[in-house]
């Protein structure tokens, strides 16, 4: 079985504080990271939010990502392994 990819404390409070803005009942999903695997569906839930934080918060006026938008696109990236 494959273990939980481990994440980072800037990645947990920006995933919390994504979560808390857009979505508060996935809240219960971030005690599971890092600590077992998440289903796809879990995954996708989480990777949504971002995806709605990344467009309606880090885009500059051109639609090129922000410095906080490359952030929010990598952890959708890397979501997929959590």
């Amino acid at each position: 079985m494959d273990r939980p990819v481990s994440i980072t404390e800037r990645d947990y409070e920006l995933l919390a504080a994504v979560v808390q803005r857009w979505s508060p009942e996935l809240d219960s999903l971030l005690p599971l990271l890092g600590r077992q695997r998440l289903s796809v569906t879990q995954r996708e839930q989480l990777r949504g939010v971002l995806a709605k934080e990344l467009i309606r918060e880090g885009l500059d006026q051109d639609d090129e990502p922000t410095a906080y938008g490359l952030e929010l696109d990598d952890l959708i990236g890397r979501l997929m392994f959590f």
